[in-house]
Order: C-alpha cells, then sequence, then structure tokens
C-alpha cells in the first residue's frame, strides 16, 4: 500500500448491458477509488493525478489500473508518466 501522493490512471470497458452502457465515467471512477482506499492507497485525499478513460462496451466489462507514488506537487514527468499509462499501456 501507497503512504504517500499517488497517481491513479483507470481505463474501464463496460458490459454489453444496456443499463450499463450508458453509466457516468465519473460515477465509476468514484465507486473505483473508494474500493481501492485502504488496499492500494492510504486515503484518496493523497490522489495528486487522476486520468480515467471510457474504453466502450464488450463482454463482461473490465476495469484497468495503474497507480504510481508521485510528489506532493507533481511535474510534467509524473503527469506524462500517468498519461502515458493511460493510452499507451496499462
Amino acid at each position: 500500500m501507497i503512504q504517500g501522493p499517488v497517481s491513479v490512471a483507470m481505463r474501464v470497458t463496460y458490459p454489453t448491458d444496456k443499463r450499463t452502457a450508458t453509466r457516468d465515467l465519473d460515477n465509476c471512477n468514484k465507486v473505483l477509488i473508494d474500493s481501492l482506499e485502504g488496499l492500494a492507497f492510504f486515503n484518496d485525499n493523497l490522489i495528486r493525478i487522476l486520468e480515467s478513460k471510457k474504453e466502450g462496451i464488450e463482454g463482461q466489462g473490465e476495469v484497468q489500473v495503474c497507480i504510481r507514488s508521485c510528489s506532493e506537487s507533481p511535474t510534467r514527468e509524473e503527469i506524462h508518466l500517468a498519461y502515458t499509462d493511460l493510452w499507451v499501456g496499462l
């Protein structure tokens, strides 16, 4: 578990279900972050960078998450790493 500031990148693929296909990404972010608190990082108030992407709708759905330590005031490089995690290779 990371004790200090963190960067979180999440890629969400929704299941092929008409009810879930229209769900908002921000609501999904909240549920995922709350469920990771105390397991992956100490407290969600330590998140300094949050990147998320709604990938689409497929099968049973999937969530990919990458969490990294970062500084209290993230540098451009740390922000770029979170962006890269999300768009290039989670």
